[in-house]
């Protein structure tokens, strides 16, 4: 019978399904061991992004307990005990999502990506620690929407009342970080493109309430934001089509400035 506490370097860890897994060799048989400590909450995903746990939980190592049984050549069974994984719990996990978004999503710059405007699905593929912490598009807005703090917080928490997801998945743009939402009125569809935090005007496109209208704009939205970034936002206003409007954000009443802008958006969404 083999027992010891020990410590082992956050980074050394393993997440499996329903286990946290640590290496360790056992002298006494002379091999490199792998012991599960279990914990229902981890998921292989979170190998990815197990820096974050380390942050949250304030710690750059685990303290495992373990009690082996072996026959000098074989590990015949084993317990294995933690606080700190014990301590990765539905809360935690919910902190490290938080984390990750504030700090470090709005910073993701989608290096590699050709498109403008994209899909949740864009985002996981180019960004693996999206796909481990959240699971579509609205994990990721519910996310968003605890920033209060954020210039357009109660813009897009009023937006994603709004949006019509059954007909189009929330879209995303990354530079500036903002969304693109799709709001149905009585006679037609409106494209609106919100930022997050950047003192920016709220874009608006009014179309046809049809489906193959609705794509093709998104296509010629997708060409304008490529020129705006080499011409300059001016230059589409200026030869901006007849259906497209904007809302100019009030900042200097945080409140005030949002029930003006609701009433112009209100009284456009027709």
């Amino acid at each position: 019978m083999f027992e010891k506490i020990i410590k082992i370097p956050f980074k050394k860890i393993g997440f499996g399904n329903g286990c946290v897994t640590i290496p360790f060799y056992l002298s006494a048989i002379r091999k490199d061991i792998v012991i599960e400590i279990p914990n229902d909450n981890a998921r292989p995903e979170f190998e990815a992004i197990k820096e974050y746990f380390s942050k949250i939980l304030k710690t750059k190592s685990i303290t495992v307990s373990i009690r082996i049984k072996h026959d000098k050549q074989n590990v015949l069974s084993y317990e294995a005990s933690s606080d700190e994984v014990n301590a990765i719990n539905g809360e935690i996990i919910d902190s490290v999502r938080f984390e990750f978004v504030r700090r470090d999503f709005k910073k993701f710059k989608g290096d590699g990506i050709a498109k403008s405007i994209l899909s949740f699905d864009d985002l996981k593929q180019s960004n693996q620690n999206i796909g481990a912490l959240l699971e579509n598009e609205t994990a990721l807005l519910n996310e968003i929407l605890k920033m209060e703090s954020a210039k357009h917080f109660l813009h897009i928490k009023y937006l994603a009342a709004k949006h019509e997801a059954s007909v189009l998945k929330l879209r995303f743009i990354l530079q500036p970080f903002s969304f693109i939402f799709l709001i149905a009125g009585e006679n037609k569809y409106h494209l609106i493109w919100e930022t997050l935090d950047s003192e920016e005007a709220t874009y608006l496109w009014h179309i046809a309430k049809d489906k193959e209208a609705l794509r093709a704009v998104i296509k010629e939205i997708e060409i304008s934001l490529n020129e705006m970034k080499l011409t300059g936002r001016n230059s589409y206003i200026k030869k901006a089509p007849d259906y497209f409007s904007r809302i100019i954000h009030d900042y200097s009443d945080v409140k005030k400035g949002f029930v003006e802008w609701k009433g112009i958006l209100d009284e456009r969404i027709v």
